[in-house]
């Protein structure tokens, strides 16, 4: 029971911290987020409405330290001007702090890297949204 009890607690613990990247314009640290270099084919959602926001197949290997994708999916995304390098990436749904879009950069032909959180994201596997 006390080991259960412990649990629950490490776990509210992670969600607070979770959920405050989320609504403080915070990055996690770079090359720990467990989707850095997730391969698995499907969709990315939001942690904390289940947006679908991001495709596996405009995932891509930056080097930045955090999942990065050229696009997100239609309506799954808005920007918000609030990063000194870059645009700050919120959900549209529920206005989550994501990440953040670089802009002008050449690795795919979008020019854009949005560098998402991984404590941000909750993976499906397969297509369907």
């Amino acid at each position: 029971m006390a080991k259960m009890i412990a649990a629950s607690a490490a776990s509210y613990n992670c969600l607070k911290i979770i959920n405050k990247n989320m609504s403080e314009y915070k990055m996690d640290p770079p090359i720990q987020g467990q989707y850095y270099m997730h391969e698995s084919v499907g969709i990315y959602h939001c942690r904390s409405c289940r947006e679908a926001l991001f495709s596996s197949e405009h995932k891509f290997y930056s080097g930045s330290g955090y999942p990065s994708f050229d696009r997100p999916l239609s309506g799954g995304v808005k920007l918000k001007e609030n990063l000194s390098r870059g645009r700050a990436v919120h959900c549209e749904n529920c206005d989550a702090f994501l990440g953040r879009l670089i802009r002008d950069e050449n690795f795919t032909e979008t020019k854009h890297r949005y560098d998402i959180n991984s404590s941000a994201l909750q993976f499906r596997a397969g297509m369907d949204q």
